[in-house]
């Protein structure tokens, strides 16, 4: 079995499902121009193929589409919104490439930086949460694919036929998976970093009930020939401080580059998000007017199928943010903990720089500026949804009079009047 070498090769199966659906083809590769420009011309056929899929899904909606859907109208609105917001997260991404690149330079200097003093790669976990993000948007396909063919299409329809439709109806849902599950991989991805330097730092603490406060902090010095740190009875202030020192300047780095891919998918978050609202408000008005009537209706296994994929992907985007900026949290608890009075002054004065460091550069993920994404941001979604929901049961209580009924009680009174 060949040895990884480079970083590039270990993240290189997401770069690849990115490359699958169009978006950063060949930036697992030192950048030339030539390598550029054949990624803008396979991103530019592939935004051609999404739309001629389109326009061959439009041709024969009305020849294959299935009578007892609630709305053909509405399910082709569905569609060709997510076509547009497929082709505007492909460019989006093309345009953004260069800072994806730098986002990958700096994690191959970060981790070379976490090994010299002891950290592992963790190579074996970072393929595997590729692997799961690979799982999921194999999953999410074949379920909008079974689900496409099952319940939106005819039954009469041959085989071939149905399972090209369902491709070609799926083919943006897959590019916004993709780009969905790309964002969470880099998040996570962060987040396992810095759940690295916070249990580094939970090394140097000793704290159990029976020691006393001058001992809670354990001296360590970094051997480099067998690169792990080894306890020492003897005061070791220059190790602790060394050590801080490098814990710190590998966290303001990772700082950085967790702020680099908020930037980077700043706007398809936000164009995801917006519209996953969008969608959740308008499946729940259907599948409340279907359920008001009493009666079973065989499309409403698909509604919520769509409405449990976009909830789940508002909730999980949102959580793993959340994690992330707590294990940054987490590092100023632990560095506030080692902070003791019988520690060396330079080792204090490293945690002080430290603290002032993290005041300076706080992480918190953004789509764009407009909302963060943590906890506050789901409840703020679920308090949006359940109003918009309510208004729209409202209005659709309404019964509005026949404009035809109106112009014959005016024409009535001005008859009437005039006699």
């Amino acid at each position: 079995m060949t040895k990884t070498k480079t970083f590039r090769d270990t993240i290189r199966p997401i770069l690849l499902l990115n490359t699958m659906a169009g978006m950063g083809c060949f930036i697992y590769a030192e950048t030339t121009r030539t390598r550029k420009l054949m990624g803008i011309i396979y991103s530019t056929c592939y935004v051609l193929f999404i739309l001629y899929s389109g326009r061959w899904v439009s041709l024969y909606l009305g020849i294959y589409y299935s009578t007892s859907t609630v709305n053909s109208e509405s399910f082709k609105t569905g569609y060709y919104s997510h076509m547009f917001l497929s082709i505007l997260l492909i460019v989006t991404v093309r345009i953004r490439t260069n800072k994806l690149c730098t986002m990958i330079s700096l994690l191959n200097t970060c981790d070379q930086k976490m090994e010299t003093i002891g950290m592992p790669k963790q190579i074996a976990l970072y393929r595997k949460q590729q692997f799961l993000c690979i799982v999921i948007v194999t999953s999410v396909v074949a379920g909008n694919v079974a689900n496409c063919c099952i319940s939106q299409l005819n039954t009469s329809t041959p085989t071939i036929v149905k399972l090209m439709m369902a491709c070609g109806i799926n083919m943006p849902a897959l590019v916004v998976t993709v780009s969905d599950v790309s964002f969470y991989f880099w998040v996570k991805f962060m987040e396992m970093k810095f759940r690295q330097l916070n249990d580094l730092l939970r090394e140097m603490l000793t704290i159990k009930p029976c020691t006393p406060t001058r001992a809670r902090v354990v001296d360590m010095i970094y051997d480099f020939e067998k690169k792990e740190f080894r306890d020492e009875k003897v005061l070791a202030a220059n190790g602790n401080a060394n050590t801080m020192r490098a814990v710190k300047q590998i966290h303001l780095q990772l700082i950085k580059i967790a702020r680099t891919v908020n930037e980077y998918f700043g706007i398809q978050i936000l164009l995801t998000m917006c519209t996953f609202i969008f969608y959740i408000i308008t499946l729940l008005f259907v599948i409340y007017k279907i359920l008001a009537n009493n009666s079973f209706h065989p499309d409403i296994i698909s509604l919520v199928f769509a409405l449990i994929m976009y909830t789940s992907k508002i909730f999980l985007l949102s959580d793993v943010c959340n994690k992330t900026t707590s294990e940054v949290s987490d590092t100023g608890d632990l560095i506030c903990k080692l902070y003791e009075p019988s520690t060396s002054k330079e080792f204090r004065a490293e945690i002080r720089d430290f603290t002032l460091q993290m005041i300076q550069n706080p992480l918190m993920f953004t789509a764009c500026g407009f909302f963060d994404l943590d906890n506050t941001f789901i409840q703020g979604v679920a308090g949006t949804i359940g109003t918009y929901v309510v208004i729209l049961i409202q209005v659709g209580q309404i019964d509005l009079p026949d404009p035809r009924e109106t112009n014959t009680t005016m024409t009535t009174t001005t008859v009437t009047t005039m006699a």
